[in-house]
C-alpha cells in the first residue's frame, strides 16, 4: 500500500498562490488517519479565528499534474471549527490545567478600551494581556489534546484512499477576511516521532545535569518528559509531573538543560527523556546515558612550618583534617616565583602518597612561595593556602634614585622614580613631609611599582618633601632616598574687590571700586550684564590697579537694566567675583504705590486693600505680603484697572504687612511702596 502524501504549494505553483505565512500547520499520519494542528502567527490571526471559526478542505492531488485542471476542494467540516463555549469547558477544566488555561485564555476577563489614541496606557496593558493569553493558548493546545480541541485548533480526517495523494487547506470560514488575514498553508508530511540526540549527562554532588540540542528537534517538540531508572534499567519513573517546558535562554540558545537532585552519591542512576510534540504525543526516547553522583572534595591542607635549613633548602610540613584521610589520594607541592597562577612549578616528579606530610626543596630560590595540592575522589584537588620560603639575606637593595614628582591644582601628587634593579625587590616605603625635620611613612603597604599617587591638603605650607626606600623580600630596607621638594598650588582665589557708590545718569552708569587686598594678583577684568538675557560684555582689563578706582560706562542703553561684575584674578589662575545691584540708565523704577488703605473684617475674615494710582498704561499690580519678622512674599496679581484686593487667607493673632508693586506695560516696574502694617 502506497503512504499517504501531503504536498507542499510549490507542486500547483498555477492555481494556488503562495501567501504570507500566517498561520502554521503541522500533520500526523497513521494509516487511513490524518491529525491537522494549527496555530496563528500571533494574537491578532488567533482572534479573527476565534471569530470566524476555521474550515479544513482538502484536494486530490492527480498522479499527473495538469496546471490546466484544478482540484476540487472537499470541505471536511460542515460547521466552522470554533473554540468551545464556557459551558463546555467550565465542566473539564477542574480535572485538565491545560483545560483550565483555554478557558482562562478565551473567556477570562478583557480589557475594554475604546481607541488605543484615547487611551495609550490601556491599549498597552490590553496588548499585554492579549500577548499573554495567546502565548498561553498556544502552550495548553501543544500539551494536551483537549486543550487543542477546545480552542478549535485541532481537527481529525479519514482520508477515503490511501493510495491517493492529498492536499489540505486551512482558512477562515468569513471570507471578508480572506484579503487581510486569511491564510492557506501547505506543508510537507513531517516525522513526529523523532528521538531527542545526543542526550549527555554531567553528575556532581547528589546532582545530575541533563543537556541536549534543541536544534534539530525544536519543530518537533514543545515539551519535554523526563524519565529517571533507579534499577540498572530495568523500569523508568517519570520525573516532571507536567511537560518541562524550557525557558528561552540567549545565553544557552542551543542547547536544553534539566537539573535533577540525587538522593545519594553511591547508586547508579538512569536518565532518558522523550518529547511531546503538538499533538501532545510522546515521541521516540533519547539515548540512555547513566552514572553516579561525585561526592564534592574540599579538605585542604594546612601547611603549619615553613624553614630554611640551613640557609639552602627549605622544608615544609603540612597537617589534613584526619576525617578526611580515608577521601585523599596523593598531594602535590607547587612553587612559584611570584603569584602569577600560570607560573606554577610542580617540585615532585611523582604524585606523593596519601600518607606524607612533608617535603624538602632542595633547589630552592631566594624568595619562594609554596603551596600543597591535595587530591580525592575522581582527581578533585584543591589548594593550601600559601607560605613564603626565604632564604637569609641581610643585604638590603640600592637606595632609588631619580625621583620626579608634580602636583596638580587639587592636591594630587604624582611621583616616580628608577627601578631599583634587583630580582627580590618587594616593594617601596613612601615617606612625607611639611619640612625636612617631619618625615613620615604614607604606605599602608608597600608600593609594587616605581610610580605613586597621593593628596594632600593645600592649605599647609607652601613646599612638600619626599623620600623613598626600597624593601626586598626578606624585608631588609634601603637608606632613603635624597629628599625631593614640590610646590604646594594655589587654589584658593583672592579676596574680593569692592563695589561702592553706583550713579546711574541719564545716559551713563559709574561706580567707584576698591582693589583686592591680596598680593598675586594678577589683573582684574569689569563686565557689564544685561539684567534680562544676561548677555555678558568685557569692558576693560586692568593689571596694575590703585587700591582706589572710578569707572564709568558710557555705552549704555537708556531704561535698560544692568549689573556690574569685577573679577580679580591671581597669578595661579584663581578668581573671585564681585557682582553689583541692578542698575538702570535714566532711573528705570516707576513712582511707589504710596496711597493705600486697610479694612479689617473679622465677622468676614478678611482683610480688603484699596489704593490709588494715577498712572497711565500700568498692566498690573502685584500684591506682596509678610508676617511680621518674615520675608515678604507675591499674595496675588491683578490687572491694572483694578485698585482694590481681598485677602481672605488671614488668621488671627497675626500682623501682616503689604506694600503694592505697579508694572507698565513697558515692563518697568514701580519702586517698593509704602508698607502697611495690619494688627489681626
Amino acid at each position: 500500500m502506497k503512504k499517504l502524501l501531503i504536498y507542499i504549494v510549490i507542486l500547483l505553483p498555477l492555481w494556488l498562490s503562495a501567501q504570507e505565512k500566517q498561520l502554521s500547520l503541522k500533520i500526523l499520519i497513521h494509516k487511513d488517519t490524518v491529525l491537522l494542528r494549527w496555530a496563528p502567527s500571533n494574537y491578532s490571526i488567533w482572534q479573527k479565528g476565534n471569530f470566524s471559526g476555521y474550515k479544513i478542505e482538502r484536494y486530490e492531488i492527480p498522479e499527473i499534474v495538469n496546471s490546466s485542471i484544478i482540484p476540487q476542494a472537499n470541505l471536511l467540516n460542515r460547521n466552522p471549527i470554533l473554540p468551545w463555549p464556557y459551558s463546555a469547558l467550565d465542566t473539564i477544566a477542574e480535572d485538565d490545567q491545560y483545560t483550565a488555561i483555554a478557558l482562562q485564555a478565551i473567556h477570562g476577563e478583557k480589557f475594554e478600551i475604546s481607541s488605543p489614541l484615547e487611551n495609550k496606557s490601556a491599549y498597552k496593558e490590553y496588548n499585554k494581556d492579549m500577548q499573554m493569553r495567546f502565548g498561553f493558548a498556544l502552550l495548553s493546545a501543544d500539551l494536551s489534546h483537549n486543550a487543542a480541541l477546545a480552542h478549535g485548533l485541532f481537527y481529525k480526517d479519514i482520508v477515503p484512499d490511501t493510495t491517493k495523494k492529498y492536499l489540505y487547506k486551512v482558512s477562515f470560514v468569513d471570507t471578508s477576511l480572506k484579503n487581510i488575514d486569511a491564510v492557506v498553508l501547505f506543508e510537507r508530511f513531517r516525522k513526529t516521532n523523532e528521538p531527542i540526540p545526543m542526550l549527555q549527562v554531567i553528575f556532581s554532588d547528589k546532582c545530575a545535569t541533563l543537556g541536549w540540542d534543541k536544534k534539530f528537534i525544536q519543530d518537533y517538540y514543545s515539551g519535554y518528559i523526563i524519565e529517571r531508572s533507579e534499577d540498572k534499567g530495568k523500569t523508568f519513573k517519570i520525573l516532571n509531573q507536567t511537560p518541562f517546558v524550557p525557558i528561552e535562554n540567549k545565553e544557552q540558545n542551543e542547547n536544553i538543560f534539566y537539573v535533577d537532585s540525587l538522593p545519594n552519591n553511591n547508586n547508579e542512576f538512569q536518565y532518558r527523556v522523550s518529547g511531546l510534540n503538538c499533538f501532545a504525543r510522546k515521541g521516540a526516547p533519547s539515548n540512555i546515558v547513566k552514572g553516579k553522583g561525585i561526592q564534592t572534595f574540599s579538605s585542604l591542607a594546612f601547611i603549619d612550618s615553613i624553614a630554611s635549613l640551613p640557609n639552602k633548602t627549605v622544608h615544609l610540613t603540612w597537617k589534613i583534617d584526619p576525617k578526611d584521610k580515608d577521601l585523599i589520594t596523593g598531594f602535590d607541592i607547587l612553587r612559584s616565583s611570584n603569584l602569577k597562577e600560570d607560573q606554577w612549578l610542580n617540585l615532585n616528579k611523582t604524585k606523593l602518597s596519601r600518607n606524607t606530610r612533608s617535603f624538602t626543596d632542595k633547589n630552592p630560590i631566594e624568595y619562594g612561595y609554596y603551596k600543597v595540592q591535595t587530591y580525592g575522589p575522581n582527581e578533585q584537588s584543591t589548594y593550601s593556602l600559601m607560605r613564603v620560603g626565604l632564604l637569609i639575606d641581610s643585604v638590603p637593595p640600592p637606595t632609588p634614585t631619580d625621583i620626579s614628582g608634580i602636583i596638580d591644582k587639587n592636591g594630587k601628587v604624582s611621583l616616580q622614580w628608577k627601578s631599583v634593579g634587583v630580582a627580590d625587590l618587594q616593594g617601596y616605603r613612601i615617606f612625607r613631609g611639611n619640612a625636612m625635620e617631619e618625615i613620615v611613612e604614607v604606605t599602608d603597604s608597600l608600593c609594587k611599582t616605581e610610580l605613586f599617587v597621593d593628596s594632600i591638603d593645600n592649605q599647609m605650607s607652601p613646599y612638600i618633601f619626599y623620600r623613598i626606600a626600597a624593601v626586598d623580600y626578606n624585608f631588609n630596607r634601603s637608606e632613603l632616598s635624597p629628599p625631593i621638594r614640590l610646590m604646594r598650588p594655589d587654589t584658593v582665589p583672592p579676596a574680593q574687590v569692592l563695589i561702592t557708590n553706583i550713579k546711574a545718569g541719564l545716559s551713563s552708569i559709574s561706580f567707584d571700586w576698591i582693589a583686592s587686598p591680596s598680593r598675586d594678583i594678577k589683573m582684574y577684568k569689569i563686565f557689564r550684564i544685561h539684567a534680562t538675557n544676561h548677555d555678558t560684555t568685557l569692558l576693560q582689563e586692568i593689571e596694575n590697579a590703585p587700591v582706589k578706582n572710578h569707572f564709568e560706562d558710557k555705552k549704555v542703553i537708556q531704561e535698560t537694566n544692568y549689573y556690574y561684575a569685577i573679577a580679580a584674578m591671581d597669578v595661579s589662575g584663581n578668581i573671585a567675583y564681585t557682582r553689583s545691584g541692578i542698575t538702570c540708565a535714566g532711573n528705570g523704577l516707576l513712582p511707589a504705590v504710596e496711597k493705600m488703605i486697610t479694612t479689617v473684617d473679622r465677622n468676614k475674615q478678611c482683610i480688603t486693600l484699596n489704593w490709588e494710582y494715577n498712572f497711565k498704561d500700568i498692566i498690573q499690580f502685584t500684591i506682596f505680603r509678610a508676617k511680621e519678622g518674615e520675608k515678604p512674599v507675591s499674595l496675588a496679581i491683578v490687572d491694572g484697572n483694578t485698585k482694590s484686593y481681598t485677602d481672605k487667607a488671614v488668621s488671627p493673632n497675626n500682623k501682616y504687612i503689604y506694600f503694592i508693586q505697579a508694572e507698565r506695560n513697558d515692563y518697568k516696574v514701580s519702586e517698593g511702596g509704602k508698607e502697611v502694617k495690619v494688627v489681626y
